[in-house]
């Protein structure tokens, strides 16, 4: 049987330039993989201050809803003007007190003639 012929191997590079060529493959895929690693780490700290930041705010509101609130304050009103947008509104509140107000019985005189039992019992506002 004759025997065939075998073509002659390819020529392999050397092992060298095998070895660079891997060598600058390597180095392009840790660059790109450092580049990821610093976005990732970038992003794990802007998600740690929010996480701060919402943990400082909770803390704020646990801690304010803990503590008894003052009362508010308060302020009798004994006379209130009629236009709310005037710009001296502050100024003209409680403008009168009680005793500027004329007794109920001569209101009722000055404006019917005659007494009323209703306005009677509003008394009790102003003493």
């Amino acid at each position: 049987m004759p025997r065939s012929k075998h073509s002659p191997a390819p020529v392999a590079p050397t092992s060298e330039a095998v070895l660079a060529e891997d060598v600058r493959s390597l180095g392009a895929q840790v660059a790109a993989l450092v580049a990821q690693v610093d976005s990732l780490s970038q992003r794990i700290q802007i998600l740690t201050q929010a996480v701060d930041d919402v943990r400082e705010d909770l803390g704020l509101v646990l801690d304010a809803s803990s503590q008894p609130r003052p009362a508010p304050s308060v302020m009798h009103i004994t006379s209130m003007p009629k236009n709310a947008l005037a710009p001296d509104f502050g100024e003209r509140i409680n403008r009168y007190t009680a005793s500027d107000v004329p007794p109920d019985e001569e209101m009722d005189t000055e404006r019917t003639g005659a007494r009323h039992e209703a306005t009677a019992c509003q008394r009790g506002l102003w003493d």
